[in-house]
């Protein structure tokens, strides 16, 4: 019935989503059970997805939001209602740790919700990439339309929440509540970790959205103001 959403049990039952794209080491839990997932399977409410070291999978949800999760990922489908005419529908995921692309769906963009362990992000009308380091820090990549990011901590002078309508700007934040302005990619934001990790899916373009949406040298800025203001948000996060 047009404008009714469906009930989560009915979608518990039949998944909400199915995979398109398995590579290599993909799996998912549910509960104690632990399974294999290949192209085609379906995916349901609350199951943990995981991919291995030089693996990823891609999934397209009921509603036509479309993910990417890069090697080594970890996410759960925490809450997902089908919208009716009236865009009732609602989209929660759990992102743990990763590389992950995110393309919104048929719902209204106010529905979708992507918690990481330091932020939540807000979507609105959104193609974005995220990146979960280390289980508290989270990179935030804007690729289109609008987003808005927020502190899952105590907020300081520097957390709260920020929006974010430019592309190829990023937002960093971590557990400690630190939460920046709009900011371009260093070196010096993750010492140990290379630009794509961070963002594979910048040089790769997944299948379920087969556009080159960027390249790392848009969302990139190695001046020395640009390391100023990364290292003052890091040093905010190793001395809260």
């Amino acid at each position: 019935m047009a404008g009714v959403a469906a009930p989560a049990h009915a979608t518990t039952e039949s998944g909400i989503g199915t995979t398109v794209v398995t590579v290599r080491s993909v799996t998912g839990q549910l509960g104690q059970n632990e399974r294999d997932l290949g192209v085609g399977d379906r995916v349901f409410l609350n199951e943990l997805l995981e991919t291995g070291s030089d693996s990823h999978a891609e999934l397209q949800l009921d509603d036509d939001t479309k993910l990417a999760l890069g090697p080594n990922g970890s996410l759960t489908l925490d809450d997902y209602v089908v919208g009716g005419g009236e865009g009732s529908g609602r989209v929660v995921l759990n992102v743990l740790k990763g590389a992950f692309r995110f393309i919104t769906g048929e719902n209204d963009k106010d529905a979708y919700r992507i918690d990481t362990p330091s932020a939540t992000i807000g979507v609105l009308g959104t193609v974005f990439d995220l990146y979960v380091y280390d289980e508290d820090e989270t990179l935030l990549l804007l690729l289109e339309g609008e987003v808005e990011i927020c502190s899952r901590t105590a907020p300081g002078s520097m957390g709260g929440c920020k929006s974010l309508s430019e592309p190829n700007q990023l937002i960093y934040s971590c557990g400690e509540g630190v939460l920046t302005d709009p900011i371009k990619w260093s070196d010096s934001l993750l010492p140990d970790t290379p630009v794509t990790t961070a963002f594979p899916f910048l040089q790769d373009a997944p299948q379920i959205d087969p556009v080159k949406r960027s390249e790392y040298s848009e969302i990139s800025d190695e001046s020395d103001e640009a390391r100023r203001l990364i290292a003052i948000a890091r040093e905010r996060c190793r001395t809260r």
